[in-house]
């Protein structure tokens, strides 16, 4: 037996009962599709995160009137991470978006940067996946 596909092309699949979407890419897609993936993700009732790098991604993301903006302090061409990223874009994001810290946060002091900056969230998955204990690296990061 051959396995099933979907006849609906999975960037147009949602997920139901999940409340947000987050979209990674390797590459930067185009404005367009950009627009077409918010539009879909508000259709289906999702808050989507709208990962930015720059200001003019972040000029996009307030124009498209995002709510949820994670500024993503690894630049994806070098892998490097900065937390100055988000200290750069914190100041120019709407008003009435929750600012999201992504990559590069390593520790509680890096998390309290983050906050001072401006982030309203913080998206750890790094510091946690490399930790020989992820509970307890969570716990380190609570103190």
């Amino acid at each position: 037996m051959g396995s099933r596909r979907s006849a609906t092309p999975a960037s147009r699949r949602t997920a139901v009962s999940a409340p947000a979407a987050l979209r990674p890419y390797s590459r930067r897609p185009s404005a367009t599709l950009r627009t077409e993936l918010l539009a879909a993700a508000r259709e289906a009732g999702l808050d989507a995160l709208v990962e930015v790098h720059d200001e003019r991604e972040l000029e996009w993301a307030a124009a498209a009137g995002t709510t949820l903006v994670g500024v993503n302090n690894r630049d994806l061409s070098t892998f490097i991470t900065s937390l100055e990223t988000t200290e750069r874009l914190a100041p120019l994001r709407p008003a009435e978006a929750l600012l999201v810290a992504e990559s590069g946060l390593h520790s509680s002091a890096d998390v309290r940067r983050m906050v001072a900056a401006g982030a309203q969230a913080v998206l750890i998955g790094e510091a946690f996946m490399a930790a020989p204990d992820p509970g307890a690296a969570l716990a380190e990061f609570l103190r």
